[in-house]
């Protein structure tokens, strides 16, 4: 028995070759294949504006629908046989081919095997003046024995006058919204569909504990709708950007409404906060100088066992400075190459002042770095050892002392340093735009196809001037 979510990049039928040799026994198949559209589905335009988590596209073509249902078939027919005896199937499809499904289903399965032609009805899409408006998909379920299989009635609330308040058992037509743009669980995958729906029909078909497959799982939800409802959810897909997104959202805890994509958002967020040197520089330091006064203070803790009593300040003082200068030193390196420097890091470092200029070395980055904190460590050091040796001649315990001062030290030193990088930043990109090197920021450049335009636009003041003239 599978003990937590797995999600492959496979085909759906090498997936299945897959699931054969593991022996895993599947209670629920649900599948949302592609619909055979004819068209390239693909994440909205503004996804990216709205921040949505992917931007996907697939080909939904089919040279016919009589290929589309051969190549259901074929995935039909491996996938069946992986079903316990008490298990379902589910296939979503829309009018385009679900009639053609039954079909199929019917002569792998039997006849006998079907158990509801489920409506979902969405409610969104345009209209048409030749045809009523098509609103619903349509999901077929089979079961594999008509004596055995699972099902637990899901209860939605009453519409009835004589009813109200109360709920019933829910029909064969399920009223469930699909996703709206501004919703969260929205991930920006082109075919995602609502996580109440998917969480309706797992609860209702697989058993708890039950293992459920999704062999085309674009986003993710059966999975996480089957982690919500106590179930183990497998997955595959052959994209890519859907596994990792799927992947994504079952590690942020499901990606729907407060957690996982929400989660996802603001690590990414930081990470590209992060990325910028001046953030990362100021954030490196005061990691490598809180860990060094961390460790100096358990050092000068244990500086009593090496002889040195609580009445030689000037010992402790002297202690206190070298062992903190050389634990901040190496913590600093370390840190400042792996947000800089490090080959698989998974941020990306971003351009400065010049965009596409050659990153320097890591020692010579890191380096100009120190040399700037040496510059300002006589005022380091002046107050940390000040504020030390004050508190310590008023009785303050040399750990207390020893955080205290330098707490106040970092503070001081990060402020000034700071402002040095951001004055340095600002004359540097001063003599750049002076020398006609300054580049700008490739957010906030004009398109490339500007470029013609622009020239086009003072061509034709050339030649208005020379009209003129």
């Amino acid at each position: 028995m599978a003990t937590g979510p797995a999600i492959v990049r496979q085909d759906w039928l090498d997936a299945a070759e897959h699931v054969r040799r593991s022996g895993l026994g599947i209670d629920l198949v649900y599948v949302d294949p592609p619909f055979n559209t004819g068209e390239i589905r693909a994440s909205p335009a503004n996804g990216r504006r709205l921040n949505r988590a992917t931007r996907e596209r697939f080909d939904d073509r089919f040279a016919s629908t009589d290929g589309f249902i051969a190549w259901l078939r074929e995935r039909l027919a491996a996938t069946i046989p992986l079903i316990r005896p008490t298990g379902s199937i589910l296939v979503h499809l829309d009018w385009r081919t679900s009639h053609r499904a039954r079909v199929v289903l019917d002569e792998l399965l039997g006849e006998d095997r079907f158990v509801n032609h489920l409506v979902w009805s969405y409610g969104l899409g345009g209209s048409s003046p030749r045809r009523f408006a098509r609103k619903h998909d349509d999901i077929l379920w089979y079961c594999i024995d008509p004596e055995r299989y699972y099902f637990e009635p899901p209860r939605v609330p009453a519409t009835s006058a004589r009813m109200r308040g109360m709920m019933k058992k829910a029909t064969d037509v399920l009223d469930i919204p699909s996703i709206n743009n501004m919703a969260k669980e929205r991930t920006g995958y082109p075919t995602q569909k609502p996580l109440a729906l998917l969480e309706m029909l797992v609860g209702a078909c697989c058993p708890p504990g039950g293992v459920v497959w999704d062999p085309c799982c674009g986003s993710g939800t059966t999975l996480v709708a089957a982690a919500r409802t106590g179930r183990v959810g497998i997955g595959s897909d052959a994209s890519e950007a859907a596994v990792r997104l799927a992947r994504r959202r079952l590690a942020g805890g499901g990606g729907a409404g407060p957690g996982g994509l929400e989660l996802h958002r603001m690590l990414k967020w930081l990470g590209r906060l992060y990325a910028k040197r001046l953030v990362n520089v100021n954030v490196n330091i005061l990691l490598s100088n809180t860990l060094a006064v961390g460790l100096t203070a358990v050092a000068v803790h244990f500086s009593r066992f090496i002889g040195i009593r609580d009445d030689q300040k000037w010992l402790i003082t002297a202690f206190v400075f070298v062992v903190d200068l050389a634990i901040d030193v190496v913590v600093y390196y370390a840190l400042h190459w792996t947000a800089n420097h490090w080959p698989k890091r998974l941020w990306h470092t971003p351009a400065e002042v010049l965009n596409e200029a050659p990153k320097p070395s890591f020692f010579w980055d890191a380096t100009v770095v120190q040399a700037q904190r040496m510059a300002l460590s006589p005022v380091f050091y002046g107050v940390a050892m000040a504020l030390l040796s004050g508190l310590l001649h008023d009785g303050v315990d040399r750990v207390s002392a020893t955080v205290i001062s330098y707490g106040i030290a970092i503070g001081i030193s990060r402020t000034l340093h700071t402002l040095w990088m951001i004055s340095s930043d600002r004359a540097m990109a001063k003599r750049l735009r002076e020398a006609g090197l300054g580049k700008t920021d490739a957010s906030i450049r004009p398109p490339a196809a500007s470029v013609p335009a622009a020239e086009s636009r003072t061509n034709g003041a050339a030649r208005a001037e020379k009209k003129s003239a």
